[in-house]
């Protein structure tokens, strides 16, 4: 639907952010989640699609997932790593 969000999952599901995005088809996107305390800055390609406070029920311990709701998704290693 040209956009790409930020969305929590626990017990109900929360759009925590929203930004246009036009995804083109067999391009490769460079994903980023920084997370420090309750705020959480995504990024696609560098550039910032989300910058929020996740203020409600928040996770310190962290989890992420890739969701698609339609077509497909293939993806190269998640890592996790400290913010330095």
């Amino acid at each position: 639907d040209g956009l790409a969000r930020l969305v929590k999952d626990r017990e109900a599901i929360t759009i925590l952010a929203e930004h246009p995005f036009v995804v083109e088809l067999d391009r490769r996107y460079q994903l980023s989640l920084t997370v420090r305390g309750n705020r959480i800055i995504g990024e696609i390609d560098g550039s910032t699609v989300a910058d929020v406070l996740d203020d409600n029920d928040p996770l310190p311990a962290g989890g992420v997932g890739l969701i698609v709701t339609e077509g497909t998704l293939s993806s190269g290693a998640v890592r996790v790593e400290p913010v330095t």
